[in-house]
């Protein structure tokens, strides 16, 4: 119902005697679509974000720089080359439809939509030209790399992680994002500076899918390559001794898994010589890390055995993940031992992977994976292999199909 106001317009009857906050919903049309991505965004985070059984007071590990890119991709950009945000043309624009399309990916596959499947790939094919032109802007050194190009590759990697394309699009996002972190970290460290903490939760999440990448590929070109290199070993010039543990653990698994190719192709005479000083270099970094780790429980159990299930029982889900690492490096340390000494390990990935999918731990979905490839590939038993396989088989079928899809690939070439 209306009347005519004092202007001559028309004027809703009663609005002058709502609440503010009520008469501006009268004003106000929410876009469907928005309402839309928002709840596609929701579905990703519980998924990947998901805490499980955690200490009381322990800090929270899911990915949150997650939260962060949305607001990225709608905010006005600073003008100040300090706030990482000065990208070429085309990364925001990348970046918001890379996160609408890897959103509407998985909840497509949850529910086994096809139109939702066939409306996220219209938007990555988009995303991809909008990427392609920021990085087009970036040729030449003209611009500097801004987060928002960065987080778009990241994100393009997670859809091709959720959907899996083609086998090895996955991997060469990750590689993609590496060369550009490796631009942002100088630009970041060369101010003097150290890089803020979106740059830095990125830059971590990237170099377990980096090593997870190295780990997996048999091609020369990556196995070589000086950027992966210098991300996973170098770690861009960041002090060793200032990362968290989880990170400076990567460094001797890289380390091991390098020394493994050569294994594989024994023809240069100098590589039993470089193979045994990794070896010892690698061994030692473990064993410190492990020594040092132990230390800050302060005299907590960090495993046992469960009396009532029989299964390994871990003090909280991020115990269970750093237990897998090791147990990893240890696998490899094995293989590639001089004497042939069996290295004892404490809890193999596979059990550490079933007792994070028991409790919905999320934040493990994009950690795990790579430990767990270890096992597949080099494990000294035939049964631990097999479930790593499992592993990777149920995500090919599942929501991770790009990842299960890349560790099937690895492993169908042993």
């Amino acid at each position: 119902m209306q009347r005519s106001s004092t202007r001559g317009g028309p004027e809703v009857v009663g609005r002058g005697e709502l609440p503010p906050e009520l008469a501006y919903v009268t004003l106000v049309q929410i876009s469907g679509k928005y309402v839309l991505n928002e709840a596609l965004f929701a579905n990703l985070v519980r998924f990947f974000c998901a805490e499980g059984r955690y200490t009381p007071d322990a800090p929270k590990r899911s990915p949150a720089w997650l939260y962060s890119l949305p607001r990225m991709a709608v905010q006005p950009r600073s003008a100040s080359p300090t706030t990482a945000r000065t990208g070429a043309d085309g990364g925001q624009e990348a970046l918001a439809l890379a996160l609408c399309a890897t959103t509407a990916a998985y909840s497509g596959i949850e529910a086994r939509n096809t139109g939702m499947l066939e409306y996220a790939s219209r938007l990555y094919g988009e995303a991809l030209r909008a990427q392609g032109r920021a990085v087009a802007g970036h040729a030449g050194g003209k611009k500097s790399v801004g987060m928002d190009m960065v987080a778009a590759s990241v994100m393009l990697g997670m859809f091709e992680a959720v959907v899996a394309t083609t086998g090895r699009a996955y991997a060469e996002h990750v590689v993609g994002a590496a060369k550009m972190l490796d631009v942002a970290m100088s630009q970041s460290l060369k101010a003097g500076g150290r890089p803020g903490p979106l740059l830095t939760h990125i830059f971590f999440h990237t170099r377990i899918q980096l090593a997870f990448v190295y780990l997996t590929s048999t091609e020369k070109r990556i196995r070589s390559d000086a950027v992966i290199q210098k991300l996973l070993i170098d770690v861009c010039g960041w002090p060793y001794e200032k990362l968290p543990l989880d990170q400076q653990v990567i460094r001797p698994l890289a380390l091991l898994i390098g020394s493994t190719f050569d294994h594989e192709n024994y023809k240069d005479g100098n590589v039993f010589s470089r193979r045994r000083a990794i070896y010892w270099e690698a061994q030692d970094a473990v064993s410190t890390l492990w020594s040092r780790y132990s230390q800050a429980s302060s005299g907590q159990n960090l495993f046992w055995t469960n009396q009532s299930t029989g299964m390994m029982d871990f003090r909280e889900p991020f115990s269970a993940i750093q237990h897998a690492f090791f147990s990893a490096c240890r696998i490899l340390l094995e293989r590639l031992s001089p004497a042939h000494n069996p290295t004892p390990t404490n809890a193999s990935p596979p059990t550490v992977a079933a007792y994070l999918r028991a409790r919905d731990v999320g934040f493990s979905y994009l950690r795990i994976h790579l430990p767990l490839c270890v096992v597949a590939l080099y494990a000294p038993k035939v049964e631990q292999r097999r479930a790593a396989r499992r592993g990777f088989e149920e995500w090919e079928r599942g929501a991770l199909r790009g990842i299960g899809a890349l560790g099937l690939e690895r492993l169908a070439g042993m």
